[in-house]
């Protein structure tokens, strides 16, 4: 019997698969959005300003989404992964209350 949990944190790229569905929903859902975005600044001075803040934010989103996909999802039932990340989201939160308002 194998064990399921790979010991290396990279899954090869002959074994990903790729839901299409999956993968078209995401992809048409930030289109809409940007869409959106321009559409609601238009009356702006300068509508592009956003859009280009929405688009620049939105590929950023698409690379994290490609990189994550790589990574074996059974990495994240590591306690050590669960308790870090959570430490890191209340640091992130109580940070919060240092910055002005």
């Amino acid at each position: 019997m194998t064990n399921p949990i790979r010991k290396n944190l990279l899954t090869p790229f002959e074994e990903l698969r790729w839901d299409l569905w999956l993968g078209a929903i995401t992809i048409g859902l930030v289109i809409f959005g940007v869409v959106m975005v321009y559409s609601a600044s238009a009356s702006a001075k300068n509508p592009n300003r956003f859009l280009i803040s929405q688009v620049a934010w939105a590929l950023i989103g698409l690379i994290a989404m490609a990189v994550l996909q790589r990574v074996d999802y059974h990495r994240y039932a590591n306690p050590g992964f669960v308790y870090g990340f959570l430490g890191i989201c209340v640091l992130l939160l109580l940070v919060v209350f240092l910055f002005p308002r």
